[in-house]
């Protein structure tokens, strides 16, 4: 058995909980068979009779044992065994109507099912993922919705926590090392449209910017700009990778200012020869952020850059030059994301499933043609769906 840690924010019974729950959900311990009694579990895990009781008490009240009067405590049969109605929902940050949408969307489904959200995120740190991982599973969560870090180690620290057929899907984004369901917008076709729509109104220099971290959700999209410019014979330029700040932009859903230094790597590109007159940014906040640059300096959108975004954020409409973007289906990506975790809780030995939704271009004033060109491709379209 692995030991407690006093210096969890975990409480010791809820540890001592989990460790017996897996060990049920191994088969390590059978129906029918004798737990150890209070005295043996104190010694093993070197914790009070009081602690014990309240773990005990835990498992009982999900069914897990069933305790008979002078002979101890037995491991119940499953038919005995009733799941909690709690399941958790964890995502980076909170700073979007993206998280919020999908947030919507999960909790409508789930609600009709009789299920309760504990939503949480994680600041875009795996220390935070980490105590959010403990709090769910001291509330006995029965499963998780993930917007994963995808960061090394994320998938380790999931299988230190919950038992390998615990109920999860990821969404957004794969998760690396982990077998699990996964809802996507298709990032690439999305890209793909939206770097189209820029050739066809003119644009032959169009650059990516992004930021430096890369899961397989950015990855996707930066494949889906190259798609494009090398089936119009243009040669794609390396993405722009900007040094922005950990976690920037946060806890905000108004335009990120970002600083100059920030921001060094598109004054590099617009300076050099032949530069851009278009930019397919990775996400609306790159975009917000390098369009309230562009007009600090003088520089008009789309008049002497244009730029594009992914995401469709609520500002993305307000902004002083409206945006161009590709929409994600966010409450659709939630509600999926619900419908499996539903059917994962029903039949935990489905094989895992991923599911990408279609995207939606919507054009606004930010991408209009260059001064003094004529169209790459022909045909304008207002929207475009994958």
């Amino acid at each position: 058995m692995h030991s407690l840690d006093p210096g969890s924010p975990n409480p010791l019974y809820a540890q001592l909980a989990e460790q017996l729950r897996r060990r049920i959900a191994r088969g390590e311990l059978q129906p029918g068979d004798r737990l150890w009694s209070e005295s043996e579990l104190c010694d093993r895990f070197g914790v009070s009779r009081g602690t014990v009781r309240e773990a005990l008490d835990v498992l009982a009240s999900e069914g897990l044992l069933q305790r008979i009067a002078g002979k101890g405590t037995f491991i119940a049969e499953p038919s005995r065994a009733r799941r909690s109605k709690l399941l958790g929902m964890i995502v980076p940050y909170l700073r979007d109507s993206l998280t919020t949408d999908m947030l919507r969307g999960a909790e409508s489904v789930l609600h009709r099912a009789g299920y309760s959200l504990i939503f949480c995120h994680s600041d875009g740190a795996l220390d935070v993922e980490r105590a959010q991982f403990e709090r769910l599973q001291a509330e006995g969560a029965s499963g998780i919705i993930l917007f994963p870090l995808a960061e090394e180690g994320e998938a380790a620290l999931l299988r230190r926590y919950f038992a390998p057929d615990f109920p999860l899907v990821a969404i957004d984004r794969r998760l690396p090392g982990a077998q699990t369901d996964i809802v996507l917008a298709d990032n690439r076709r999305g890209a793909y449209l939206a770097v189209r729509h820029l050739l066809s109104a003119g644009h032959t220099r169009i650059a990516c910017i992004t930021a430096p971290d890369r899961p397989s959700s950015v990855q996707d999209r930066i494949a889906g700009y190259e798609q494009a410019l090398r089936e119009a014979d243009i040669l794609p330029l390396a993405a722009v990778s900007l040094a922005l700040r950990p976690g920037q932009p946060s806890g905000s859903s108004a335009a990120p200012e970002y600083s100059s230094e920030e921001l060094e790597p598109v004054q590099r590109l617009l300076n050099m020869r032949g530069a851009p007159t278009a930019l397919f940014c990775i996400n609306d906040f790159i975009a917000f952020g390098v369009m309230r640059y562009l007009t600090a300096r003088k520089m008009r959108v789309p008049q002497d850059v244009a730029i594009a975004g992914f995401d469709d954020l609520a500002i993305a409409a307000y902004m002083p030059t409206p945006l161009t973007t590709v929409a994600q289906p966010k409450q659709a990506i939630g509600m999926q994301a619900a419908e499996l975790l539903l059917s994962r809780l029903a039949n935990p030995a489905l094989p895992p499933r991923e599911i990408v939704l279609p995207t939606e271009l919507v054009v606004r004033a930010s991408s209009g043609a260059p001064r003094n060109s004529e169209p790459v491709a022909p045909g304008r379209q207002r929207r475009g769906r994958t």
